[in-house]
């Protein structure tokens, strides 16, 4: 500026800089170009005589190359415990350990009950049951090393350690064995922590599940019997249920009561109620029914009357006695063979309290297939492992794109922990061009778009209910059907296909974020019969709806009464029910219900009331994050004091935590309470707000 008299002069003596310069730039250019090209041919050179050079020593070398390589790499020894549930968990533990200490898995042999009576179990190879080349490779794939233990090493080369009183193995281990060559531990079940099946480990974990093939003989056994299952219909399609009533099953039901533990509720289930269950979930009574056991465990009168009984109602019923000619398995074997057909199935019942279910059930989920187990409750299995994810469910749509920041800190808060699977009753019309909902879409959220067959009944009934009020209705979600649809639509979440496999799901307003983390088990037991919400006394009516819940096998027995009340007039008024809102007709319909188990208040936490260190879930009931951003820039807030006094209790210390769920590039506001925050908290700071609002 200060060397050219006008802009024009500037520009101009810029563009001949550019034009002199632009030659120099080409010829730099061109000498980079080359001389990458050149170091590439000497790259491409160097490799292609190197691998000549080695294959002409392959022949010779052989086995003990790959010898040479295992026997200088540290390896970790492991015991298989239990039945073919356990075979999986103690491969999976073990796999997993072998990864956190850095060393090689050796593939183990696995425990048989002998078909002779003897109940001492023999041990076998692996490959006797699954597919070893598979296992390895499919794990070679996300970086882990397992080996048979036929190469390289000798049995009496390994080290064994007792890990039965370590409390955590991993540590332990790296610590005192960091030196040693070749470690045996035995079986490991139950004795990794839930934490190093998250992070990195999450997908190793499923990788080596979905890994655990039948061997070529027994997955041909499976498959001749899915075959056959499936020809039986027009459908091309079977089932599985896979029970749980052998009589030491019975005594473990008896020891849970004696020992007032909370399983006790979900254990034993009658013929009745298995009955009811399976109509319940809509278990199509004209496709083949395959009914596993361990029959050998049951009295036969007991196993006989459940067969009977299914077949009474109309299940088309299949056992392994149905298939002799292709099972010629028995024990372990015929075990591994019926797992397969689990997953090959198109719906797929069993017994939450078995481990071969729960491990069906939640394999199933997570290849996208439909899985429940029909005794309710959860699964314990989720306690240990990651692997059984509660349905986190919210509604939501284009109405609002101001407040699309709360969906997007709500949605990554849940994946946290990964033990959510969030869900989104999608009301809108529209979904190309809708940024949050291709962020979602990219989030891997479960989109549903689901409109109840009731939506033009109470559309139509407002309307004719509006035009004989000399006032519009104060109630928001009345304005169009959009909002009125999302207001509502939880009440039809036991008619949503897509959430027919779950007993129980969370259902949340989008305004919330998971604090710490939520399971099923964690939750006050027994759960609710039907539906529950958060006990909140700062609350009017002392019940917070944006967080329930909602037991979906109880909703659809008496979704046609609700539905009953919902649609027609509240009693001794003309005024139609559902503008009461979600919560208005729960709470009315659902009352003697709801008094029995509350859910704390750690499950919807206020902004405005005292810091909560143990909260589990933040609700920003009544104002909203970029209302308090408001308020702290201008003093004022359209909730009375709550604005004021969630700066003086909770919110700043849940912002430490809700902030780092935004990204600033695509929100502000999370930053902006973040920086209020530190700016309220930092005494020179402080003192001069306080002075510019002489507070």
């Amino acid at each position: 500026r200060e060397t050219y008299t006008s802009k024009h002069e500037l520009m101009t003596n810029v563009r001949a800089w550019r034009k002199m310069d632009r030659p120099r730039k080409r010829g730099w250019i061109w000498a980079t170009s080359t001389a990458t090209f050149n170091l590439l041919c000497i790259v491409v050179a160097y490799h292609v005589i190197q691998n000549v050079i080695l294959s002409k020593h392959t022949v010779k070398l052989g086995q003990d190359v790959q010898n040479d390589w295992i026997t200088t790499r540290k390896t970790l020894s492991f015991q298989v415990c239990g039945g073919v549930a356990n075979h999986r968990l103690s491969l999976l533990y073990g796999v997993i350990l072998a990864h956190e200490l850095g060393r090689a898995a050796i593939v183990p042999e696995f425990p048989v009950i002998q078909t002779n009576g003897d109940n001492e179990p023999r041990m076998v190879p692996m490959g006797q049951l699954y597919d070893v080349p598979f296992f390895i490779d499919s794990l070679r794939v996300m970086g882990v090393d397992v080996i048979v233990p036929e190469v390289g090493i000798q049995k009496n080369s390994y080290t064994r350690v007792d890990i039965t009183a370590m409390e955590d193995i991993v540590d332990q281990l790296a610590e005192s064995h960091k030196e040693t060559e070749h470690l045996s531990v035995g079986c490991l079940v139950p004795k990794l922590h839930e934490t190093y099946f998250i992070n990195s480990n999450y997908r190793i974990m499923w990788a080596a599940l979905d890994a655990i093939r039948p061997s070529d003989e027994l997955m041909q056994q499976s498959k001749a019997m899915a075959k056959s299952l499936s020809a039986l219909t027009d459908a091309k399609s079977f089932n599985f249920l896979h029970l749980r009533m052998e009589d030491d099953f019975a005594h473990f039901c008896q020891q849970l009561v004696s020992q007032a533990s909370p399983l006790q509720h979900y254990c034993s289930t009658t013929t009745d109620q298995l009955l009811q269950m399976l109509n319940n979930l809509n278990v199509p009574r004209d496709q083949p029914l395959y009914v596993a056991a361990a029959w050998h465990r049951m009295q036969h009168e007991a196993a006989d009357g459940v067969l009977k009984a299914l077949e009474s109602v109309g299940y088309n019923v299949h056992t392994a006695a149905s298939f002799k000619d292709i099972v010629t398995s028995a024990g372990e074997e015929k075990a591994v063979v019926e797992f397969e057909l689990a997953m090959q199935a198109g719906k797929m019942i069993g017994h939450g309290l078995s481990n071969f279910s729960s491990l069906a059930i939640v394999q199933r989920r997570n290849a996208g297939l439909w899985a429940a187990h029909y005794n309710g409750g959860p699964l314990p299995l989720g306690s240990t492992l990651p692997v059984d994810q509660l349905p986190w469910v919210f509604a939501y749509n284009t109405d609002s794109p101001n407040l699309d920041y709360l969906v997007r800190a709500a949605v990554r808060s849940a994946l946290r922990y990964r033990v959510l699977r969030p869900i989104c009753i999608w009301t809108s019309n529209v979904t190309t061009g809708s940024p949050i909902y291709d962020w979602m879409v990219s989030y891997d959220v479960q989109i549903v778009q689901h409109r109840p067959a009731w939506t033009n009944t109470l559309w139509d009934k407002l309307a004719a209910w509006s035009k004989t009020q000399s006032s519009k209705p104060k109630q928001s979600f009345l304005m169009r059907p959009s909002s009125l649809l999302r207001e509502l639509v939880s009440v039809d979440l036991p008619q949503v296909p897509e959430l027919e496999q779950y007993s129980y799901v969370l259902y949340t307003s989008p305004a919330i974020f998971f604090y710490n983390r939520v399971s099923l088990m964690g939750m006050p037991q027994p759960l609710p019969e039907v539906l529950t919400m958060v006990a909140d006394p700062s609350l009017s009516n002392k019940l917070d709806s944006g967080v329930m819940l909602m037991h979906l096998p109880g909703l659809r027995e008496s979704y046609r009464e609700f539905m009953g009340y919902l649609t027609n007039n509240k009693q001794g008024s003309g005024e139609p029910s559902f503008m009461l809102g979600a919560h208005g007709v729960f709470t009315q319909f659902y009352k003697q219900n709801l008094l029995q188990d509350l859910l704390p208040l750690q499950y919807a936490a206020k902004p405005y009331a005292a810091y909560d260190s143990t909260a589990l879930i933040v609700h920003f009931e009544g104002p909203r994050p970029h209302d308090y951003m408001h308020f702290f820039y201008w003093m004022e807030c359209a909730w009375g004091n709550s604005c004021e006094q969630a700066f003086k209790r909770g919110l700043c210390s849940y912002m430490h935590k809700w902030h780092s769920m935004l990204n600033e590039t695509e929100d502000d506001i999370g930053l902006g309470i973040w920086y209020g925050c530190n700016t309220l908290y930092a005494p020179h700071l402080r003192d001069k707000l306080c002075m510019r609002y002489h507070v």
